[in-house]
């Protein structure tokens, strides 16, 4: 069995976290007033997010571990009820941080970023375990 995609990698997703909260710290500081509401906002729907992707991994755990490509990745988010109630809620999620930021913030387009990555930063340190589990899974399979 080859390697899952590399998005569903531990090492990714470690990457991933430190990525998402630095650009979300330096956003938020960078931002006068600070977007204290809109990142507040945006880590509630990253919460809420990486469970419904924790959820959909779980429906289909096996067929994560075939994935090579992102729209594998995509495919098989789809092909699960969490899945596709995820996808749906992050474009939910993303209009709302929008609306929120024009309609609360002096610098919308700073604010809408810093909800963005705040809600990445939440989302990615709640699907961790998953992936360590996935990882894990892939590994025991190639013993047997």
């Amino acid at each position: 069995m080859n390697k899952t995609h590399f998005t569903l990698r531990p090492s990714t997703n470690i990457v991933l976290i430190m990525l998402w909260g630095t650009i979300a710290v330096a956003l938020f500081f960078l931002c006068n007033p600070h977007p204290i509401l809109i990142a507040g906002v945006g880590a509630l729907l990253g919460l809420v997010g990486g469970i419904m992707q924790t959820l959909s991994f779980r429906q289909a755990r096996d067929s994560f571990l075939d994935t090579k490509t992102m729209l594998e990745v995509r495919a098989k988010l789809k092909s699960t009820m969490w899945g596709k109630r995820y996808l749906h809620y992050l474009w939910a999620s993303n209009i709302f941080l929008v609306i929120l930021s024009f309609s609360f913030s002096s610098n919308p387009a700073l604010a809408i970023l810093t909800g963005f990555f705040s809600l990445m930063f939440i989302r990615e340190i709640i699907t961790l375990k998953q992936t360590f589990e996935s990882n894990r899974l892939q590994y025991d399979k190639k013993a047997q």
